[in-house]
């Protein structure tokens, strides 16, 4: 743990959480999801997902298990207020919620494969497949 303070505080981040002071930890792990968060890295994306997810839940209505179809519904909706707490709340103000509406999502899981295949085409300009490129997995 003390490694991963180091190198945290190294980040550029509080030079107190350098030193393991939890305080200084916390704010240095509040401005990451700070950024990770913002509009400018999660709206497209979530945005797209609002609009896969209809044709996903259209698509497969009465082909997939119903617990499953039903664990895509409320991906869904989440989906859904994600993206209208980012069309009508000010960020960061916002963050808690966007924290806890993501939190609840990931109870359900990861969305479909065809609708991460469909957002991570060549074709895609920017959203998923752009994070995607930013964040290649190793």
């Amino acid at each position: 743990m003390n490694d991963l303070t180091k190198l945290l505080g190294g980040m550029g981040g509080d030079s107190d959480a350098a030193e393991g002071d939890e305080e200084g930890m916390y704010n240095m792990l509040e401005k990451i999801m700070e950024s990770l968060m913002s509009p400018e890295i999660l709206k497209q994306p979530m945005e797209e997902l609002r609009r896969e997810y209809p044709i996903w839940l259209a698509e497969n209505r009465g082909k997939v298990d119903p617990n499953e179809y039903e664990r895509v519904e409320k991906q869904y909706e989440y989906a859904e207020k994600i993206c209208k707490v980012y069309e009508t709340s000010t960020f960061p103000a916002c963050l808690p919620q966007l924290i806890d509406l993501m939190k609840d999502m990931q109870t359900y899981g990861s969305p479909p494969d065809d609708i991460v295949k469909r957002m991570t085409k060549d074709g895609d300009k920017g959203g998923a497949k752009g994070l995607q490129d930013m964040c290649p997995m190793q």
